[in-house]
């Protein structure tokens, strides 16, 4: 049977556009060390005896390198960050890593703004957005909004904290730290000691 690639979203796999769905995929090695990666539309073919470069989707050209030795042949994914990554193909001591990029932050705000509509524990759904717009896109104002909408529903450690570490960023330290410690005591009471660690650790450097 062919080799398979699924993605739940749109995907750019060395800049080009693949559509979300599953594809064939195919390698096809030359003499100056690049290679050709191709994701083929016809996913029930076996070996390469129907290949159809007009079915090709989406194809790449990367170069191989030199790798350490893999006895037998690996495909993963390595490199990843939250927007991109690599699918690495290794096999002897050859490598290539073919990279590929999402749309993230776009399918992350969507899935937010569904969440919102749908309406259920949106004191969970308000963290979690104000938790993202603050470690990934650096946006403390919208996470100061929704921390806020998720403490007005339900307080929480997590949230507590959170609006500390966001009070601590704007110069407001004493209001952070007061913020923290009820953080850490709700934590301690919750008996969810690795998050009270931390809390306290991060307390302790403010003041």
């Amino acid at each position: 049977a062919c080799t398979k690639f699924t993605s739940s979203t749109d995907v750019k796999i060395g800049g080009k556009n693949l559509p979300a769905g599953t594809y064939s995929v195919f390698a096809t090695p030359s003499n100056n060390g690049e290679w050709t990666i191709a994701f083929n539309s016809d996913i029930e073919q076996g070996g390469t005896g129907n290949y159809d470069t007009k079915k090709d989707v989406a194809s790449v050209k990367v170069k191989a390198t030199t790798n350490s030795f893999n006895e037998t042949l690996v495909i993963e994914f390595n490199t990843l960050t939250n927007n991109s990554g690599v699918i690495s193909i290794q096999w002897e001591k050859v490598r290539v890593d073919v990279p590929f990029t999402l749309a993230t932050d776009q399918f992350a705000k969507a899935n937010i703004d569904a969440a919102i509509k749908k309406g259920e524990n949106l004191e969970d759904v308000y963290y979690n957005a104000a938790n993202y717009f603050y470690q990934s896109l650096k946006n403390n104002k919208s996470a100061m909004t929704h921390v806020e909408k998720s403490l007005s529903l339900k307080p929480s450690f997590r949230a507590y904290f959170l609006k500390a570490r966001l009070l601590q960023e704007e110069g407001k330290t004493a209001e952070a730290i007061e913020l923290g410690d009820k953080a850490h005591k709700m934590a301690v009471e919750e008996k969810s000691m690795g998050y009270a660690s931390f809390i306290e650790s991060t307390v302790k450097g403010w003041k």
